[in-house]
């Protein structure tokens, strides 16, 4: 499968690396030759310097032969344009980037006019997330599946809770209907798919399906005695994640307190969110936080453009006390020189963007017979992933019973959706023609619903 990505910016090399661990033959066009020639060296990718808006560029990346073509530099004009161009020169499926307000808002129309299949912009995308753990006020991360009707909910098992040195088969005794899909151990990066027998230890991370009445019975087993609703938000970066972030915030009734240093920018936001509190001021001074009160608020988020201020912040705000911190980070491999267990939630808003291009480009592989509905990576190291499929007729695993399947040891199954009806699997259970089914897989990178198997 053929793919040219314009934009070898720090989104664009995110998705060449990604992507080209999947595989794809990629071709990316830059106008930076230094960063085109470095990416072609470490990744062994086609590289042309030049732009993206450029017919003759376009031409030698090969683009009437290209499967699917992503438009990922800063600017949405340019992706807007160089998307309509490869659509006019062959291109079979285009994405673009688009961060602003008025394109988000026109989306439908923008995609008709400029002939764009997937728009997506990774400041909703980013308000989203948030929106999830906040709503989930134990959670770390929330990934939805089947129309948002299924959610994978990962949570910290705290020491000393009831849940440590007990095995998954006795944590599902006392909450019966809960699947743990993983056990993740960020100190050591390892994530597993636990069986029966496994111990649930301290510290580490579940990732679970279960409905919002089994899970909060299962987070206060696991130590988490406060799980209310938030009322108030301190939000150190008023950037355009606020745009999106602040209505939905607004509508759950929760007050928002935002410090930003940029002064156009402070006014901006004062005089589209008049119920936000707008303070104009140093967000990394740790006199002013207490000021204005930083302590007193139920939730602190941290959405600057630096992800070092961003972490800072956050521990800051867990020093004194604030129920939960959600921090923007980018480059997560600044997590792991930090406490993390201080860090509530991480919102990374490139991963989110290459999760959503990743899944589009495998649902695009041969004309998606593969049924491809939905996919997500699970942890913080990449090396979990959640998949949603339909079952097909011409699937092998069709009208097979679970316990008949020889499933690759790193393959779970974790929920069958049939019409209306979610079933928590059993090896009695089979697999019908139209079922959608929850798969997660640990380092096997699953392409296929058969390719579950072993």
């Amino acid at each position: 499968m053929k793919i040219v990505i314009v934009g070898g910016g720090k989104l664009g090399q995110e998705i060449c690396y990604d992507l080209n661990q999947e595989g794809y033959e990629i071709t990316l066009i830059d106008t930076d030759s230094e960063l085109v020639n470095k990416l072609v060296e470490e990744l062994d990718i086609q590289g042309i310097v030049g732009s993206g808006t450029d017919i003759e560029v376009l031409k030698q990346a090969g683009i009437a032969a290209c499967d699917a073509f992503i438009a990922a530099t800063d600017s949405d004009e340019v992706n807007l344009i160089s998307a309509h161009m490869a659509s006019k020169l062959g291109a079979l499926y285009r994405i673009i980037r688009a961060r602003k307000l008025e394109y988000t808002k026109n989306e439908e129309y923008i995609s008709e006019y400029f002939e764009i299949d997937y728009i997506i912009n990774q400041d909703l995308e980013a308000a989203i997330e948030i929106l999830h753990v906040i709503d989930y006020p134990t959670a770390s991360y929330v990934e939805s599946f089947h129309n948002n009707e299924v959610k994978i909910i990962n949570f910290r098992v705290k020491p000393d809770s009831e849940i440590v040195g007990l095995s998954v088969q006795e944590v599902r005794s006392a909450v019966k209907n809960v699947v743990i899909c993983t056990i993740e151990n960020r100190n050591t990066a390892e994530v597993i798919i636990p069986k029966g027998h496994t111990i649930v230890e301290a510290d580490t991370y579940l990732n679970v399906i279960a409905s919002n009445e089994d899970y909060n019975r299962l987070v206060l087993l696991a130590g988490h005695k406060n799980n209310t609703r938030f009322n108030s938000a301190f939000i150190q970066g008023g950037s355009r994640i606020c745009e999106y972030l602040l209505p939905e915030l607004h509508k759950r009734k929760i007050r928002t307190k935002i410090v930003e240093l940029n002064s156009e920018r402070a006014l901006k936001l004062a005089s589209s969110f008049p119920d936000s509190e707008i303070i104009l001021g140093d967000g990394t001074d740790q006199d002013f936080l207490s000021e204005h009160r930083l302590s007193a608020h139920d939730v602190a988020i941290g959405l600057t453009d630096s992800d070092e201020e961003n972490l800072i912040f956050s521990l800051y705000s867990h020093s004194l006390g604030v129920r939960k911190n959600i921090t923007k980070v980018n480059r997560t491999s600044l997590i792991k020189l930090l406490h993390a267990d201080n860090l509530d939630a991480i919102i990374s808003p490139r991963t989110s963007i290459s999760d959503a291009i990743i899944g589009r480009v495998r649902s695009l592989s041969h004309q998606n017979e593969y049924h491809l509905l939905g996919y997500a990576r699970l942890s913080t190291s990449k090396d979990s992933e959640v998949l949603e499929f339909v079952v097909s007729k011409d699937d092998k695993v069709c009208n097979k019973k679970i316990m008949e399947l020889p499933l690759d040891e790193s393959i779970f199954i974790g929920l069958i959706i049939r019409g209306e009806i979610k079933i928590i699997p059993k090896g009695s259970d089979c697999l019908l023609e139209n079922d959608c089914v929850i798969i997660v897989d640990v380092k096997k990178r699953v392409r296929t619903l058969d390719g579950i198997l072993k």
